[in-house]
């Protein structure tokens, strides 16, 4: 008999090796080898240029534009208006008490020429963008991400967050969650310091291509906990997919448009996978923790910790 609970950690520790398997480039070239040996079969040559031709969007940031501006829809950038009402929230008691949240995104867990870890460079996007907030609002900030699936070392992102903003931009962190290790986990280890703390607005700092799911297991925590009527979610998304990726040369693969098109897809399978397991309540492999829970179940599919 299957122990779910065991099931569903086993899987979780997977995650890089079935993200490396069925997201962009690694799908296509499955594909591809796949129509290979069925090239002398009817039908066999016309899988092989699908499956080239998917090989080839898969690495064009055109294609990642797209995906990202039709089915993830993030919503759009914080404006002038919305970043002032936050700096008068500290002066105004009539507003929500609010606080900056980044989510993390991977770490090398040496950088030689540190000397130390070092965030990813998305996830160095993310706490960029949350320390231009912080100086522009004068809130305080928050970082979640520890050491994800994937990565090894004893040193997390938080720590290696708070190096960054007090040594380089001389504004520490005021609270830091260093043990989760993915989206889930950062919204189920934050919101509980931050709501402690009498925050009721979170403004939640990501990825554009991120922010969908993060949105979705954020308010999942808060309905588990209650919080919902009293803690409200505000996005402040950074890193879109934009104009840089438009134009024909835009429809040429290149290395970055590989890594655009694994975040996309990477996200869109966690959305597909939570739809699943929201019609499948007992399905093997989900969190434990979820299978008794009415709010939304998170899943976290790649090599990265959070987005991961």
């Amino acid at each position: 008999m299957i122990d779910g609970g065991g099931a569903g950690l086993e899987l979780a520790a997977l995650k890089p090796i079935v993200g490396a398997l069925l997201l962009p480039p690694g799908v296509g070239l499955l594909l591809v080898a796949a129509s290979w040996r069925l090239r002398l079969r009817p039908g066999g040559r016309g899988l092989m240029v699908a499956a080239l031709a998917l090989c080839w969007l898969s690495l064009c940031s055109g294609s990642a534009r797209w995906l990202q501006d039709h089915l993830l829809r993030p919503p759009p950038p914080l404006n002038e208006i919305q970043i002032q009402e936050l700096a008068d929230s500290l002066r105004n008691p009539r507003l929500p008490r609010s606080a900056l949240v980044v989510l993390g995104a991977g770490r090398e867990a040496l950088a030689p020429e540190y000397g130390r870890g070092m965030l990813s460079p998305v996830g160095l996007q993310r706490l960029t963008y949350g320390l231009w907030l912080a100086q522009r609002s004068g809130l305080p900030l928050a970082y979640a991400g520890g050491v994800g699936w994937a990565e090894r070392g004893d040193t997390s992102e938080a720590e290696i967050a708070q190096a960054i903003a007090r040594e380089m931009h001389h504004r520490p962190l005021r609270w830091v969650d260093d043990r989760s290790r993915d989206t889930r986990e950062n919204a189920q280890r934050i919101v509980p310091l931050l709501a402690a703390d009498g925050v009721r607005r979170i403004v939640l700092v990501t990825s554009a291509t991120h922010m969908p799911r993060a949105l979705r297991l954020f308010r999942a925590t808060l309905a588990e906990r209650g919080l919902s009527a009293e803690i409200e979610l505000l996005p402040a998304p950074t890193g879109f997919i934009g104009s840089d990726a438009a134009g024909p040369l835009a429809w040429l693969p290149t290395g970055q448009g590989a890594e655009k098109m694994h975040a996309v897809c990477h996200e869109l399978a966690g959305l597909g996978q939570a739809a699943l397991w929201r019609a499948n309540p007992l399905s093997v492999g989900r969190p434990p923790s979820d299978r008794t829970e009415q709010a939304e179940p998170a899943s976290e599919l790649g090599t990265e910790r959070s987005d991961r």
